[in-house]
């Protein structure tokens, strides 16, 4: 029998359809779809092929996603992937984002259900804040005992210079939590796909080949609730992981009722020693670690000064982030400015009086002055997308707690 769904996108014309080739060599897997091909060589944990090919199916979403194309799929699904499928590209209709084009899935096999394994889990691990902390707290609360590091994702291959130092960094940090490490390499990313919002289906496709013989995987949450409600710039949300679950092998979602902020102070408590093995940069993949100056390394040392911590601890190269910020320009692009917006107003809940909150305050002034006195503060439960007036009279320099006034 033949399941057609002519899915997401509907107001657009339908995708042209290519036939769907997998083959096996060893542990890698080639997914050719006609206009193209991904590997995914990771380890082979002695999952049953022939059962089930339900990992191709959620990397192909990203990729019809991406390319306007579907697929004719002559593979063995799960029974619950054909429902998963279709609430899947239900969302991306919903959202409307504009870089994404329709796409389309056709399945002719269902593979009775397979009994789900009694024990174990695997989670992605890439070695920054959120996934430590998640692999942490999936460890002794949903009994995970794999961790997954995918290359490919920030790094080319797995023989770049960066990545192989990156993986020994995750090698630590697995080791310091007692979780077996394995990597799996995708070429995925090379075709063209929005990484942005479409990694998700990428991480679910790398965590079911990589997941057999275990009971469930896990996410790590890069947000927090309120920003899931506030923003959909990414799909790493723990509604739509459900989308990308089955019984056999279900995601579980982690992280997402702390801000990094509590994230930071948790492992510090917890786990001290892994601050030395952290890597937040994606600038510099020359190393697999911090470069320290680039706007991801400067958001993270803003939350480690909010969290208390010494940011020396993950750069050595530490500036004072008071000089840094006046002398810092801000992004062109306005969903740029306002994405800083957010970040710095979350660190106002948390930054002592001093030097680093003030240039904090005059930073969102600047981002108030360049977004024509709105932007979004959609990392706090205060307020959300609303119009700001003064930034000055929003905040109560005694208490540091942001006011819920909206203008003064």
């Amino acid at each position: 029998m033949v399941l057609g769904f002519p899915l997401g996108r509907s107001r657009r014309r339908s995708p042209k359809m290519y036939d769907v080739g997998i083959t096996f060599e060893g542990p890698k897997c080639i997914v050719d779809f006609g206009r193209g091909k991904f590997v995914l060589d990771g380890p082979d944990r002695g999952q049953e092929r022939g059962q089930t090919y339900d990992f191709a199916v959620y990397a192909l979403i990203a990729v019809g996603l991406a390319k306007g194309i579907g697929f004719r799929f002559p593979y063995p699904i799960s029974t619950e992937v054909q429902t998963r499928v279709r609430e899947n590209l239900f969302v991306w209709d919903a959202w409307r984002k504009k870089h994404l084009r329709s796409t389309a899935f056709e399945f002719s096999q269902v593979a009775a259900p397979r009994p789900r394994a009694e024990s174990g889990g695997i989670i992605a691990l890439s070695g920054g804040i959120d996934s430590t902390y998640g692999a942490l707290i999936a460890k002794h609360q949903l009994g995970i005992t794999d961790a997954l590091l995918i290359a490919g994702a920030d790094y080319s291959d797995a023989g770049q210079a960066g990545f192989v130092d990156l993986r020994r960094r995750v090698q630590a940090i697995a080791d310091l939590i007692g979780l077996r490490l394995h990597v799996l390499e995708t070429d995925i990313r090379s075709l063209g796909i929005n990484w942005t919002y479409l990694h998700p289906m990428v991480l679910a496709a790398c965590l079911h080949y990589a997941g057999g013989g275990l009971k469930h995987g896990v996410f790590s949450s890069d947000s927090t609730f309120w920003i899931d409600l506030t923003s959909t710039s990414s799909a790493n949300y723990p509604g739509f992981i459900e989308t990308l679950s089955t019984d056999q092998f279900p995601l579980s979602h982690v992280g997402s009722n702390a801000t990094r902020v509590d994230k930071l102070k948790f492992l510090d408590e917890m786990l001290p020693q892994v601050f030395d093995h952290m890597s937040v940069c994606w600038k510099d993949t020359a190393t697999g670690g911090n470069c320290g100056t680039c706007e991801k390394c400067r958001r993270t040392q803003l939350c480690m000064v909010s969290a208390g911590l010494d940011p020396r601890r993950m750069f050595p190269n530490y500036q004072p982030l008071a000089e840094i910020f006046d002398a810092t320009p801000l992004p062109r692009k306005r969903d740029k400015i306002l994405t800083q917006g957010q970040y710095f107003t979350k660190s106002l809940r948390h930054l002592p009086i001093g030097p680093e909150r003030d240039a904090a305050i005059r930073m969102l002034t600047r981002i108030q002055d360049a977004t024509g006195g709105h932007f979004m503060q959609g990392a706090t439960p205060d307020f959300g997308p609303i119009p700001v007036g003064s930034v000055a009279r929003l905040l109560d320099d005694k208490s540091g707690i942001i006011s819920p006034v909206i203008r003064g």
